[in-house]
């Protein structure tokens, strides 16, 4: 679970969020919830790819992907991470933590990321699964990182730094301080 508090050169951040067009990319990326055919599309998907550093990975991965994004991106209620995270396994026999919680942020941004550099800035084991009750283990560590996310946007420094995220990103505003922390914490490992 979570372990300690988290200082990071908001400054430093902010500039290395705007030297890499992350928000411009991330915006453009969530938008899918408004149009959801959008995940079906080539450049769509190719940018999500990129964004996400997917790598490469069997086209069948990416049909079963994108195909459980669209759905996710048009339904109410949205699935479970749990949900996801088996039906990704049914379909390509992996375990993807990480990319099953970047397919649920990407239509909700209230939901955290599990992104190796934001566990480690954290201090939340990542690394493989077992095999044997993965899926338990998946959401304890996913907990863990809502949790670091949480305590990180409930210390006393947090509203400067949403104010300076807000100034340097007007268009981005509307994201919850959870997903601002997450970008933040992701760009200073």
């Amino acid at each position: 679970m979570f372990t300690r508090h988290v200082e990071i050169d908001h400054v430093a951040a902010i500039n290395a969020l705007q030297k890499r067009g992350a928000i411009e990319k991330l915006l453009y990326l969530n938008s899918v919830w408004a149009t959801p055919k959008l995940a079906q599309s080539s450049e769509y998907q190719k940018k999500f790819i990129g964004y996400y550093r997917m790598g490469r990975k069997k086209a069948s991965f990416y049909s079963t992907y994108f195909s459980l994004l669209e759905e996710a991106a048009a339904n109410t209620p949205l699935p479970t991470l749990k949900d996801i995270l088996e039906r990704l396994f049914h379909a390509t026999g992996a375990r993807h933590l990480s990319f099953g919680s970047k397919l649920l942020a990407t239509v909700d941004d209230k939901i955290p990321i599990f992104d190796r550099n934001v566990a480690h800035m954290l201090g939340v084991k990542n690394g493989s699964l077992p095999e044997a009750g993965w899926v338990e283990k998946a959401l304890e560590r996913h907990a863990a990182i809502q949790a670091g996310l949480a305590a990180f946007t409930n210390h006393s420094r947090w509203p400067e730094t949403e104010r300076k995220f807000d100034a340097a990103f007007p268009e981005a505003k509307k994201l919850s301080a959870g997903r601002k922390a997450d970008l933040l914490l992701w760009v200073s490992y």
